[in-house]
């Protein structure tokens, strides 16, 4: 995989996500992630936002520092400071290069610290990270324990993902 030469940064704080009319207040966490963004979408992209899937909140600023994020590239994303504690992950949406201006939005993105995450027009994908190192427990399991405790593993994860 190919990695793009810069470093998107979004330091993230109160003013970086803002809720408008918002009438609760959101829990935040303090937090220094660092992320790996994969295009795999099959075009250019030249817009990268992303918000918390909370009613009311606004997208991000365009987090691409360069004109252009190409298909096949990755991209480093490092998200510092205070943000909103969601159980339905986040929406990232992106603007596809050309004259259309297509944009595109996934929802339901598990945001982790080491996670690499491969966007695909169907879907993202968490290829690494702390959701990574649960399946990675299982596998050492099967290896090295029981098939017992593979299996206790694998029902965890499965019922995790049904929640």
């Amino acid at each position: 995989m190919k990695k793009l030469g810069f470093m998107v940064m979004a330091v993230l704080c109160a003013v970086g996500f803002t809720a408008c009319g918002s009438k609760e207040p959101v829990e935040t966490k303090e937090v220094s992630y660092e992320l790996t963004f994969s295009n795999d979408t099959g075009a250019d992209i030249s817009e990268l936002c992303l918000r918390p899937a909370i009613d009311n909140y606004s997208w991000t600023e365009n987090l691409l520092q360069e004109e252009l994020w190409k298909d096949g590239y990755e991209v480093p994303i490092e998200l510092t400071g205070s943000i909103p504690v969601t159980e339905d992950g986040w929406e990232v949406k992106v603007i596809f290069a050309g004259k259309e201006k297509e944009e595109h939005t996934w929802k339901d993105v598990q945001i982790a610290n080491d996670a690499k995450i491969s966007f695909t027009m169907k879907e993202a994908v968490i290829s690494s990270g702390e959701q990574a190192e649960e399946t990675d427990a299982a596998d050492d399991a099967k290896k090295h324990g029981t098939e017992d405790e593979a299996e206790d593993m694998d029902m965890k994860d499965a019922s995790a993902e049904k929640e």
